[in-house]
């Protein structure tokens, strides 16, 4: 096939859409772990649509959603179809005001009347940009620079998932093209006849058979009496010689054909011998074909940047360590890995379900799988995304386990660094608004099981502008530090201490009736005394608290009402310090 012709930009889309095609990403099903990605990518947006689109020439294949179910459409039809011209992401909060969008049937209210929507290109290592992981709903919504991070980050992840299936997929079907050539050569070399040659002892040829005739293009009447150097076409004076012992030796035919050869010769008592002989030229080649491709391989396994195992499958060997490659050795800073267990390489507090992956797998109940582990190594622990592939011997039972460890212990620290900005308050490390709701929500939801009611207190810090106009924001940001601590302490297990911002603070108390949210807004005031009390002059015991309490035992509360209730009762409170005033949310 000769090169593509066209201009760049088609040249371009050609290279894109073989690259789909060769990585099987339309007619093959995705891994468990490319789902999870495209359910956490509609987690992190906070959105309850995403979808994974492949592209090729002119459709767009919803390969993977969460929510909505979407069938192919037209690319010309497709808002993502921009983000695989351009390779980069669009992330809009109301679709309908950009122009790129204008009169798309996602926007216009033909298919969907989409608002928010982000989508990020899947690009491969190659440059190529297969397809989008995409995020949208038909609200407006805005991202926060740490969830276009995130997405950033997934959309990475999810194409180094595509990578390794079909970096995997690519070399099983070597491994079996192999196996099917060695087979078909086996076949054939028990099915042929072997040519026989008679020899006297004056090395003349005296036996011929119709295989000697078809193997060296000679036939009987013609080989008979002829030295059996010239009869065979043996090319090397040794050739003789290497016949007897058994050696493959090269031949060549009378049409100038080169052979490899094999004999097994015995002596005749006339001081001739015999052998039959038999045609090795193909499996030598791919004898040595297969030496290349395992070289190749080899190479492969040694310098893969990712850590890689070879496991036993069998019932003798199952789970023992049989090669390791460098980068794993480097990975664990371990030398004593071959021969040992899985079990030893791995966390045991952690990986009962690595163990049970593997056990599916030596079983033969399945070929494959994909999930997080955690290594023991002599630096520690480290996190990585395991990818586990069975290979299986002649009679398809489990033979070996190839495993491949990537290393996300840097990933996993930066996604949880990421999200603990996203979700705590800098100063006092608090939970911030976003944690607030998704705490009250889920403490809403749990009121079906009848467990309630659920307490929510608001704390407003009276005299708070004082002590800092008076001592200072530093000595400011110690009473908010030291109110955060003495709230943390002082509130029960599985009560929920948010700061809203300023001085205001907010805390959550699952099965908390009344009087025992009363006993609480006593305490937290008893220990805003105690803080006030160790302040500096002129802000000494200057400082009050005001608590509002709302409470809620219906599961359809909305989390804004209940808050505003508490407002609503601090205020209440603010206007009559010696009163608590509780109200119900429903």
């Amino acid at each position: 096939m000769g090169p593509v012709q066209g201009t760049v930009p088609e040249i371009r889309e050609h290279a894109r859409v073989t690259a789909v095609q060769a990585m099987h990403l339309v007619d093959e099903p995705m891994s468990a772990g490319v789902a999870e990605a495209v359910r956490m990518a509609a987690e992190i947006c906070g959105v309850p649509n995403a979808v994974l689109n492949i592209f090729d020439s002119d459709t767009q294949h919803s390969v993977v959603t969460e929510g909505l179910e979407l069938s192919p459409v037209p690319r010309a039809d497709s808002m993502c179809a921009n983000v695989v011209s351009s390779g980069t992401p669009i992330v809009t909060r109301d679709a309908s005001r950009e122009a790129v969008f204008d009169g798309n049937p996602f926007v216009t209210g033909d298919i969907a009347e989409l608002k928010f929507y982000a989508s990020f290109p899947l690009t491969t290592s190659d440059g190529h940009t297969v397809g989008t992981l995409c995020a949208y709903d038909e609200h407006v919504r805005d991202l926060t620079p740490e969830q276009l991070t995130l997405m950033e980050v997934l959309a990475g992840q999810v194409v180094e998932m595509l990578e390794i299936r079909e970096a995997m997929a690519s070399a099983t079907r070597a491994a079996d093209e192999l196996a099917r050539e060695a087979e078909s050569v086996t076949s054939i070399l028990r099915g042929a006849t072997d040519a026989y040659v008679g020899v006297s002892a004056h090395d003349l040829v005296l036996g011929w058979n119709e295989a000697a005739e078809r193997l060296f293009g000679r036939p009987a009447r013609e080989a008979i009496g002829m030295p059996v150097t010239l009869a065979l076409g043996l090319v090397e004076e040794a050739g003789v010689a290497q016949l007897h012992d058994g050696l493959r030796f090269p031949a060549e035919r009378s049409d100038g054909a080169e052979l490899m050869l094999e004999a097994s010769s015995w002596a005749a008592e006339d001081g001739g011998w015999h052998a039959f002989i038999r045609d090795v030229t193909e499996l030598a080649a791919e004898q040595a074909a297969r030496r290349d491709a395992e070289a190749l391989l080899q190479i492969a396994f040694d310098h893969a940047p990712h850590g890689t195992a070879v496991l036993g499958a069998t019932t003798a060997d199952a789970g023992r360590i049989m090669r390791v490659n460098p980068a794993l050795v480097r990975m664990t800073y371990r030398e004593d890995l071959l021969g040992s267990d899985l079990a030893s390489l791995l966390d045991p507090e952690e990986n009962a379900s690595v163990l049970a992956a593997f056990e599916s797998l030596v079983t033969g109940e399945t070929d494959e799988c994909e999930l997080p582990a955690t290594l023991l190594s002599s630096g520690g622990r480290i996190f990585v995304q395991a990818f586990l592939a069975l290979s299986r011997d002649s009679r398809g039972r489990p033979h070996h386990v190839l495993a491949q460890l990537r290393d996300v212990t840097h990933e996993k620290a930066y996604a949880e660094m990421l999200t603990r900005q996203a979700t705590s308050d800098p100063l006092t490390g608090l939970a911030n608004r976003l944690l607030m709701r998704q705490t009250l929500l889920k403490e809403i939801d749990a009121l079906r099981s009848g467990d309630g009611p659920l307490a929510v207190m608001l704390l407003d810090l009276d005299g708070f502008k004082f002590v800092n106009d008076e001592l200072g924001h530093e000595a400011g940001d110690s009473v908010l530090v030291a109110v955060a601590e003495g709230l943390v302490e002082g509130m029960p297990p599985d009560a929920t201490v948010c700061r809203l911002g300023g001085d205001e603070f907010l805390v959550v108390v699952p099965r908390c009736r009344p009087t025992r949210a009363a006993d609480l807004a006593v305490d937290i005031r008893r220990m805003v005394q105690e803080v006030a009390a160790g302040l500096a002059a002129p802000a000494t015991g200057r400082l009050g608290v005001s608590v509002g309490m709302a409470f809620a035992d219906n599961p359809a509360t909305v989390p804004e009402e209940v808050v505003r209730e508490a407002d609503r009762s601090m205020y209440s409170v603010k206007r009559d310090s010696n009163r608590l005033q509780p109200s119900l949310g429903r």
